[in-house]
């Protein structure tokens, strides 16, 4: 996740915003499941919750990055 947050130069912040989504959906899957002992989220179906929690923190808290031309540092837009 931050290799993809920092290539679209957007605030690494939103990295644990998304890891949140993700404990919140699992933690609700476990609690709701009936089969205890087994694996309740299989690989395929973490990864497409992983890919979307990243695209909703981006959509809803993403705040792109730039570097300032004239100092050089990074600032917020």
């Amino acid at each position: 996740m931050y290799d993809v947050v920092d290539h679209f130069s957007y605030d690494r912040n939103i990295v644990s915003v998304s890891l949140r989504y993700i404990d919140q959906y699992v933690s609700y899957l476990l609690a709701n499941s009936s089969r205890h002992g087994s694996q309740v989220v299989k690989r395929r179906h973490f990864q497409l919750i992983a890919v979307t929690s990243l695209y909703l923190a981006i959509k809803i808290h993403g705040e792109l990055i730039e570097d300032d031309p004239t100092t050089g540092e990074r600032v917020d837009t």
